[in-house]
């Protein structure tokens, strides 16, 4: 348990993992040349993880993961639960899988991948432009999908379920 900034970099290069037990902090900034994955509940403010080009999976105990503040994530293939709320921040990723279940507010930045993204029954939104390539599945059951950024640059050939504001859930850029 750390009551302020949480700061850790790990260099032990391609192939070694960063891993966090039940980690409880004000914040936090984990810089990576390996994975970075989880075998506890994290519970943080604000965090930053960067994985330079590696996978993040944050989803290990993720049921129970709290993050309260913005996350911003860097990495490959990248993974993250959380138990409420979850608002992310800039993104440089591969594919993304992210779940909550309250509010899901999906940042801004580029997944060069396949993005999925369940709020659990809380609507989705973005906070800025979100390109990227590969498709697009946002569940957001009963609730509103609000994607309205135009540099969007999505390729909706995803699954968008949800009540879609301000135009449509279904959209083609470009």
């Amino acid at each position: 348990t750390v009551t302020g900034l949480l700061s850790t970099t790990t260099t032990g290069g391609v192939g070694s993992t960063t891993t966090f037990g039940t980690t409880t902090a004000g914040s936090m900034n984990v810089t990576s040349t390996g994975a970075v994955s989880q075998t506890g509940t994290i519970s943080t403010g604000g965090a930053t993880f960067s994985a330079a080009g590696q996978a993040i999976n944050l989803t290990t105990n993720g049921a129970t993961n709290n993050f309260t503040g913005t996350v911003n994530l860097t990495g490959a293939t990248t993974q993250i639960t959380d138990v409420n709320a979850l608002t992310l921040g800039t993104l440089a990723t591969g594919a993304l899988t992210v779940g909550s279940t309250g509010a899901l507010n999906l940042g801004q930045g580029t997944v060069t991948g396949n993005l999925v993204a369940n709020s659990g029954g809380s609507g989705n939104t973005q906070s800025g432009n979100l390109p990227g390539t590969g498709t697009r599945g946002m569940t957001a059951t009963g609730k509103s999908l609000t994607l309205h950024q135009a540099a969007n640059g999505r390729q909706d050939n995803g699954k968008h379920a949800g009540r879609a504001r301000r135009g449509t859930a279904r959209r083609r850029q470009g």
